[in-house]
């Protein structure tokens, strides 16, 4: 048993650098398609002026924790208000 493991051993060891090759080409797609999409978004966004207009807390098992309410007046008038996801500790500045 333990010379057929040796006998097909240096087989497995001849796909292994054409392995490396096809999940390199794998990242190297993912990585340009991800690039492309931050392109496209970067030159498709508009600058917005962005205002604080709350602090929001909730206790949490560490004590108290923020996040901050954002506001964006457009030049339609519309405003439009979200919230992040990330609570902070301590409250921010």
């Amino acid at each position: 048993m333990g010379s057929s493991i040796s006998f097909a051993l240096p087989g497995l060891l001849r796909l292994v650098p054409p392995l490396f090759v096809i999940v390199g080409v794998i990242f190297a797609w993912v990585g340009s398609w991800i690039a492309f999409d931050a392109t496209e978004f970067a030159d498709r966004s508009v600058a917005a002026q962005v205002t604080v207009i709350e602090v929001e807390q909730k206790d949490s098992q560490n004590g108290i924790v923020y996040r901050p309410r954002f506001a964006v007046d457009p030049p339609n008038g519309e405003r439009q208000t979200y919230a992040g996801t990330v609570w902070l500790s301590p409250q921010p500045h």
